[in-house]
């Protein structure tokens, strides 16, 4: 069932990538309780390599305009957080102009239009004119 619900990455650092199937609607608790019924959680990405990984992966699935990760700043405004392990976000990638939606805005996706580079967005997004997803991270 895993593999009809995402599309998986090969192994990087003992860990694969499920990014989910194309959705119009994202909510953040529902994204994360779904990775963690599979072992994992909304990817935390902590360095450039690991960055580099997944915007190869991605590149795969040109259809997503945005991918929610695990960052966030729903404790302190613009200080970033990993939803998972809590830790300060060690790799940030930022859009340029990013961040820029304030207190409204506070989950990181990964932005097709900027080459997977990070902005934010609320934490519950729907759209019709655009495909959703999200990004767990599962231990391989």
């Amino acid at each position: 069932m895993k593999n009809s619900l995402f599309h998986v990455s090969s192994v990087y650092s003992g860990h694969r990538y499920f990014l989910s199937s194309k959705l119009n609607t994202i909510e953040v608790k529902f994204a994360a309780s779904t990775c963690a019924l599979y072992g994992g959680y909304l990817v935390e990405i902590n360095s450039y390599n690991e960055m580099k990984f997944l915007k190869n992966f991605l590149s795969a699935y040109p259809d997503y305009t945005l991918v929610l990760t695990g960052g966030n700043d729903e404790g302190i405004e613009g200080h970033w957080f990993n939803r998972y392990s809590g830790t300060s976000m060690a790799y940030l990638n930022w859009a340029g102009g990013e961040p820029n939606e304030g207190r409204g805005a506070n989950c990181l996706y990964l932005w097709r239009e900027r080459s997977m580079q990070m902005c934010d967005n609320a934490c519950y997004l729907t759209s019709t004119s655009f495909n959703l997803g999200y990004l767990c991270k599962i231990p391989a």
